[in-house]
């Protein structure tokens, strides 16, 4: 891992360790560390930046695990990650990386829009990662996790 996934990871830490119910701290861990997976194992196949795909998908529910509050997540935290990069990131990415990181962070929640190649890695990693959770594609977009999972040849 290189010095500014770490920095991002010791962020997540702190954040996810803060979180006193035993359950919500467990399922943030999973879910945080599962999406940066999924992240990385699909943009070796799409040829995306791996390790900026890594720390987008540690970021990308930053805004519900430090608030507890979910709604309208994505734009919040994308704004949190803004503030990130003025301060405990500061100096680690470059203009175009923040770009990339905050728009992808801002639109991944619309599931049924087309935005850039990050934004759809980071919807696709996030229904992926709870699909392969529990097997369900309740409360999901269907059609996302299908596609995905045939790209990943796991269905």
């Amino acid at each position: 891992m290189t010095n500014r996934t770490e920095q991002v990871c010791s962020l997540i830490d702190a954040t996810v360790n803060a979180i006193a119910d035993p359950s919500e701290h467990r399922a943030a861990y999973i879910h945080l560390y599962g999406v940066a997976q999924c992240m990385v194992l699909l943009a070796g196949r799409r040829g995306l930046d791996p390790e900026l795909s890594r720390i987008i998908g540690l970021l990308h529910d930053i805004y519900s695990y430090r608030t507890g509050n979910s709604e309208q997540h994505a734009v919040h935290g994308a704004e949190i990650v803004r503030e990130m990069f003025a301060n405990e990131l500061a100096g680690l990415f470059t203009e175009e990386e923040q770009g990339i990181i905050v728009d992808a962070i801002a639109h991944h929640s619309e599931k049924n829009a087309v935005h850039g190649p990050y934004e759809e890695l980071l919807k696709d990693a996030d229904v992926i990662q709870r699909y392969l959770y529990d097997e369900t594609t309740e409360g999901l977009c269907r059609t996302r996790v299908e596609s995905t999972a045939a790209e990943l040849g796991i269905r």
